[in-house]
């Protein structure tokens, strides 16, 4: 029984680490400390973040299946780098997912999650433009899993998780411009003040055009910053 116990300890100490790890390399992925194409060798990564190769290895594995990094049979990991228009395809899909989200949170919200969304917007629009970037995209994201996560739909959570993680960097780097914040803090309120009405259909379309002025930054950041995506392939190859 004790061996057990032990054993059982192990595990939830090595996720644990695994999972801190992970955390650690996805934050230094979106801030660009490692770059998109770049080789994650083991032994300068374990060194670098005072760990063992083995939950290293495990956070590189659950940052693969979130798509920020690319593994392939007999060649090094390295850090994931989706062409323009994967990327787009990508928040195509991620659209419609968060419309659904809207569509069917909006016939079963609680008094609960709608303070939380008005928490969320509330801690958007009180952010100062020299704040850390990181947190707004954080507290950005929040709201956007809290509806999500609100319809306690699994399947739908579990693929949203899925989807948003493969555009993480995407929508990190979109949210860092500052002077197109204001329209996005004024969709959120909006979407929330929906959904609360009873408008889930509405709510679910004003989501989705949210989402497609994700791919208008986006694809306005691989015109200004080429090197942070893969060319997009030719049509005639």
């Amino acid at each position: 029984m004790l061996f057990k116990q032990r054993t059982e300890e192990t595990k939830v100490s090595r996720a644990t680490l695994a999972d801190r790890t992970a955390d650690l390399l996805r934050e230094k992925i979106l801030l660009e400390e490692l770059k998109p194409d770049e080789i994650l060798g083991e032994r300068e990564l374990s060194a670098k973040l005072g760990v063992s190769r083995t939950p290293l290895r495990e956070a590189l594995r659950m940052l693969a299946s979130e798509g920020l990094v690319d593994m392939q049979a007999n060649l090094r990991p390295r850090v994931a780098a989706p062409s323009l228009e994967q990327v787009l395809d990508l928040i195509d899909v991620l659209s419609s997912l968060e419309r659904l989200a809207c569509e069917l949170l909006g016939q079963s919200i609680t008094e609960e999650t709608s303070q939380k969304l008005d928490f969320l917007i509330q801690q958007l629009g009180s952010f100062p433009d020299d704040g850390d970037a990181l947190d707004f995209f954080n507290i950005d994201m929040e709201f956007h899993r809290t509806i999500v996560a609100a319809t306690g739909n699994q399947p739908l959570i579990t693929t949203h998780r899925q989807y948003n993680a493969a555009v993480f960097r995407a929508r990190f780097m979109s949210t860092k411009w500052i002077e197109r914040r204001p329209l996005m803090q004024e969709q959120h309120s909006e979407i929330a003040n929906l959904i609360r009405s009873g408008l889930s259909a509405k709510a679910g379309q004003l989501m989705k055009d949210h989402l497609q002025q994700l791919k208008v930054n986006v694809t306005e950041l691989y015109q200004a910053k080429p090197d942070q995506f893969k060319p997009t392939p030719s049509t005639s190859e």
